[in-house]
């Protein structure tokens, strides 16, 4: 772009002085034309970087949610039969629960960044 710019001016210092308007535009509609260029690549770069972010964020909330899922599943297929009583019963209940309350809250995660990285229009 220096060099073209360069190279015009040089052609404006040379031609008829008749000629120098027309020259004078059309070096302002090149500079135009790259300050836009210049405006939409780094508009797209912040863009792709966002998107890199929300997909690393992603990629880690699916990352724990299927760790949960086999830490679980191995769990479950380990586990003892439930007790006689009423107390152990209560006891493994609330262990259950509290482990699948966590796992809506990544499951939340997981999805809310998900929705937000597929709905994301200027990646495409």
């Amino acid at each position: 772009m220096t060099k073209a710019l360069e190279l015009g001016k040089q052609l404006k210092e040379r031609c008829a002085a008749i000629d120098k308007p027309h020259i004078s535009e059309q070096l302002d509609q090149l500079n135009n034309a790259w300050s836009q260029l210049n405006s939409d690549s780094l508009a797209r770069k912040h863009s792709l970087e966002d998107g890199l972010l929300q997909l690393g964020q992603f990629q880690d909330a699916l990352g724990e949610l299927l760790a949960w899922v086999i830490d679980s599943t191995a769990k479950l297929s380990t586990a003892p039969p439930p007790g006689i009583k009423v107390g152990t019963v209560e006891t493994q209940v609330r262990d259950l629960q509290v482990s699948v309350q966590c796992a809506c809250v990544g499951m939340f995660v997981c999805n809310r960044l998900g929705c937000t990285y597929v709905c994301m229009k200027s990646f495409y």
